[in-house]
């Protein structure tokens, strides 16, 4: 299977171009501001969007990734509207890519909340993707594609658990 981001890099391979990869952060300056600004970078040119995750302790990002966070966070912007706003973002374009940005940490505070006699730093991969995806809301809708699952468990597979098997 082939998931959004190798159809597009694929596709600019063809056209011999670069890719234009954009980053916004979710909630700044508020959810719908920020979901705006989501929708019209298809249109603006993007052709991969990371979508940042706030959290509360944006140290290794610079000033300007850092106050988006802060003013997200202070917007009331979360991972569960992180998500909301990618599924938002999904009814009126499937297929540009959208890569989230943050740390596990926010994944495995949600972890916690919905399964608390789980200790979300041993998870395994395969128990990632039950857990993503009913984080997500795609467990209860019948329209999330596989591939869509698929891009979510590569998220949480690549920010957490890639760098530890190097």
């Amino acid at each position: 299977m082939t998931t959004r981001i190798d159809r597009r890099f694929a596709a600019l391979r063809a056209e011999g171009r670069a890719a234009l990869v954009t980053f916004v952060m979710a909630g700044d300056p508020d959810y719908e501001s920020s979901l705006a600004i989501l929708k019209a970078l298809p249109a603006a040119g993007a052709d991969v969007i990371e979508l940042g995750m706030p959290f509360t302790d944006p140290m290794a990002d610079g000033p300007a990734i850092q106050a988006a966070g802060l003013r997200a966070l202070a917007s009331g912007q979360n991972m569960k509207r992180t998500l909301a706003l990618v599924r938002e973002f999904r009814r009126g374009d499937e297929a540009i890519p959208v890569r989230l940005i943050g740390v596990f940490d926010d994944i495995a505070i949600a972890l916690t909340d919905k399964y608390p006699d789980t200790d979300p730093l041993t998870v395994r991969f395969t128990d990632m993707h039950k857990w993503i995806t009913e984080l997500s809301g795609f467990s209860g809708d019948p329209q999330a594609s596989n591939e869509a699952k698929l891009e979510a468990i590569q998220m949480a597979w690549h920010e957490e658990f890639q760098d530890r098997q190097s």
